[in-house]
């Protein structure tokens, strides 16, 4: 869920695989009324998998709104390794995307590596990038206990790359670089208890500092564990 600068909430909604729930983002009014709804071309909807929407964040407002998804994993078609980016605009009604490069799986264990947030952010000694051209975004593995590798927070810059559209082809999409803001393995074995999997919550207050939270799945297959952590500022 993402704050509007123009009053109430972007929500990201994730599909599945069949198609009997799409992806989609919604933005709803401050008393919690549904006023869109809107999902990916069907040319990017035929691409599906399982693992769609997980983050996303709003930035500009009026007819400069612009709002970005991340996707959790690869889909169909998409290189091995890269994961989309969406950037939906609200005034041209027009999807285009990125590719971020996940880091490789170093869990003993295996598995796999993802996307669980994004999030507009303003870093200190961030002389480049305006506003809304700075994301935080949150990279994890799909492991836990001692065999979680990466619980990660990485910096992308958006400033002067132009998203492409799935018409232009996957390989025309601009590869992002990252920076590494913070490794978490650390803060969530501080507890001295079991590091949790799923890393999927993360936001900014005024004062720089970075949020995250986990995501305890509703104790389903989980021991309900939940921690928010103050990881620092950006």
């Amino acid at each position: 869920i993402t704050v509007r600068e123009d009053g109430g909430f972007w929500i990201a909604s994730e599909g599945n695989a069949d198609g009997t729930r799409l992806n989609e983002i919604i933005r709803v009014h401050e008393n919690g009324v549904i006023a869109t709804r809107v999902q990916l071309p069907a040319e990017v909807r035929a691409l599906r998998i399982r693992f769609g929407f997980e983050g996303i964040s709003s930035v500009g407002k009026g007819s400069a709104e612009l709002v970005y998804v991340a996707f959790q994993r690869e889909w169909t078609s998409d290189p091995a390794g890269m994961v989309r980016i969406g950037r939906y605009s609200v005034s041209s009604n027009e999807w285009r995307f990125f590719y971020y490069p996940l880091d490789a799986p170093l869990s003993p264990n295996g598995g796999w590596v993802g996307l669980s947030e994004i999030v507009s952010v303003k870093c200190r000694g961030d002389h480049y990038g305006s506003e809304g051209e700075v994301f935080a975004v949150l990279e994890r593995d799909n492991q836990a206990g001692p065999d979680a590798r990466i619980k990660r927070v990485y910096k992308i810059n958006i400033k002067g790359v132009t998203p492409k559209t799935q018409a232009d082809g996957t390989a025309s999409f601009p590869v992002l670089e990252k920076t590494l803001i913070k490794d978490l393995v650390p803060d969530l074995m501080k507890p001295g208890g079991f590091v949790i999997e799923k890393v999927e919550g993360l936001m900014q207050t005024r004062d720089k500092h970075l949020y995250i939270v986990t995501d305890n799945d509703g104790v389903d297959d989980s021991n309900g564990e939940t921690q928010l952590l103050n990881i620092g500022r950006c």
